[in-house]
């Protein structure tokens, strides 16, 4: 049974090489879902996965890739979430137990 959708967005590359993340999880419970850019790449936000205790099965992991402009009219207004997939995971169950 999936329990999570962790969506990991992303810009195309920018003309210096650069692009950026943000982070759109789901919990399929109750249907919150968190937004929050993000400094870190795939990994960090793949990571995220190990540290919410999730098995390879219980979250579905995708990446999807956005043109520059559209990818900052997004994030425009979204909070930073944080780099590391500790941090991340620990900011995501914290909003989890808002009401």
């Amino acid at each position: 049974m999936i329990k999570a959708i962790i969506e990991a967005h992303y810009s195309k590359r920018d003309t210096y090489g650069n692009c950026y993340w943000f982070l759109r999880y789901t919990d399929t419970a109750t249907g919150k879902t968190i937004e929050g850019t993000s400094t870190g790449g795939e990994s960090n936000l793949y990571g995220i996965k190990r540290e919410m205790g999730y098995k390879s099965e219980e979250a579905h992991f995708q990446c999807i890739q956005h043109p520059i402009r559209e990818f900052n009219a997004i994030t425009k207004k979204m909070p930073y979430i944080g780099c590391n997939p500790g941090a991340i995971a620990e900011k995501i169950k914290a909003q989890l137990k808002k009401p």
